[in-house]
């Protein structure tokens, strides 16, 4: 590097002092530009008839300087006074006049590159908190059940950094849970847009890094909200791809308890399947596609919950389980316990009114609904000048699945994992009667 920047900057002196192409380049040539530089900077020390003198010798030897470039560095004694004799005696006032000169020029140069190197260096601390920011806004939102905010502070994160896989998969998280809002899961032809779009950008970060594991649950995740909208012929289409994503997923991250959940509700769903469905899923995949059992979706469902107790849409999903397998007493305790959990996003809140919705059906309990105090809006970034001596600008907020992709320092892997109810809970059958069923 540094010989190519000395290699430049010979070339530039030599262009600049004699305007000549590059392909008459020489070491000579060089070396007398740059003594061509020194004098015009040592010109202020010299006599005024120097100067005069000087100037007129110069425009000589730009207009002879091709022919006897060479001929002025070996006999170049004989034509010019020694510099001693041009600088003559140096006075206060000529000192202070080529200083003057040489600061003003050599300010220019390091003045110049600084604030470029300052004005990119703040660019990229202003970006990196402003990534920040609107990764910890969404969060919280999300945690708020406004699924519509978070959707915005991701779009706005994505639109900084397009092309980081962990902020397209907290996206499409929040694309895929605002079908839960009320105004849209009525929607159907919204819903199934708002799918759709979370199931391709899920698709587009799987390509960005398709070692993480949250975008190929984000991605099952996805599709199996696209299915609750779809025809059976579609349902058992998409059937086949949110299986693949959910045990890429497990494979990738084994202690992901999201991917479990998602896998078991596929099992549990399959499980269900009617007579006629369960005909074409054997018409178009043959034996490649198993039926899932009641025994197959319970085993996952526990192995979720053994990973993460307290959250809440685990529980929720396994009473729904135990209640198919005619085991009330084992779906009453679930149930109860898991209306105390606490909240973490829209899909955490629809699995506890089914809760509260399946423990008022089949034994009458009336249960108390926790409340929970607002999150305080997240401090906006205040910008800062590379001069303030910041630190790393996410300050620790980070994730135990660094995905090594990247700048870690920029971007935290913590937003990528699924905060709360990313498997997709569901509300209760009983009321949504005139509705399609949500599925994971």
């Amino acid at each position: 590097m540094l010989q190519f920047v000395a290699t430049l900057f010979i070339n530039v002196t030599y262009f600049a002092a004699f305007g000549v192409a590059a392909e008459t380049f020489s070491i000579p040539r060089c070396a007398a530009a740059l003594a061509n530089l020194f004098e015009r900077w040592i010109e202020p020390f010299g006599h005024a008839e120097d100067r005069g003198s000087a100037r007129g010798e110069e425009k000589v030897r730009r207009d002879g300087g091709r022919r006897r470039g060479s001929d002025r560095i070996g006999n170049g004694r004989g034509r010019r006074r020694s510099m001693d004799e041009r600088l003559g005696p140096i006075s206060p006032a000529k000192l202070k006049e080529g200083l003057k000169h040489a600061k003003r020029w050599g300010g220019k140069v390091v003045g110049g590159m600084r604030r470029s190197f300052s004005s990119q260096e703040d660019l990229r601390r202003d970006q990196a908190r402003r990534v920040e920011y609107l990764v910890k806004e969404g969060r919280r939102l999300n945690e708020m059940c406004d699924s519509a905010g978070a959707v915005n502070a991701f779009r706005q994160a994505v639109a900084i950094r397009p092309n980081d896989a962990i902020l397209l998969v907290c996206l499409s998280k929040s694309l895929s849970d605002q079908v839960f809002t009320e105004e849209v899961f009525h929607d159907h032809a919204l819903a199934r847009a708002l799918s759709s779009e979370a199931a391709a950008i899920s698709e587009e970060a799987v390509a960005l890094k398709p070692t993480y594991a949250e975008a190929h649950l984000s991605l099952g995740a996805a599709l199996g909200r696209l299915s609750m909208w779809s025809d059976n012929r579609e349902k058992v289409e998409l059937s086949r791809s949110i299986k693949e994503r959910c045990e890429e997923a497990i494979r990738l991250d084994p202690e992901s308890d999201l991917a479990l959940h998602v896998l078991a509700r596929f099992e549990h769903q399959m499980a269900n399947l009617g007579r006629i469905v369960r005909l074409l899923v054997r018409a178009m995949y043959g034996n490649k596609l198993s039926p899932g059992t009641l025994e197959g979706a319970e085993a996952l469902f526990r192995r979720a919950v053994a990973l993460r107790p307290t959250r809440l849409i685990h529980r929720v999903e396994l009473g729904k389980l135990l209640l198919d397998a005619k085991r009330p007493d084992e779906a009453k305790a679930e149930l109860e316990l898991a209306v105390t959990l606490p909240r973490e996003d829209v899909n955490s809140e629809h699995e506890r009114r089914d809760a509260v919705e399946l423990l008022k059906k089949h034994w009458g309990i009336r249960a108390e609904v926790p409340t929970f105090e607002d999150i305080p809006p997240t401090p906006p970034p205040r910008r800062r000048t590379s001069g303030d001596g910041d630190s790393s600008p996410w300050g620790g907020f980070g994730s135990r699945r660094a995905s090594g992709d990247g700048d870690a320092t920029m971007i935290p892997e913590a937003p990528g994992e699924f905060e709360g109810d990313s498997a997709r809970g569901s509300p209760a059958d009983s009321a949504r009667s005139a509705s399609p069923t949500p599925s994971s």
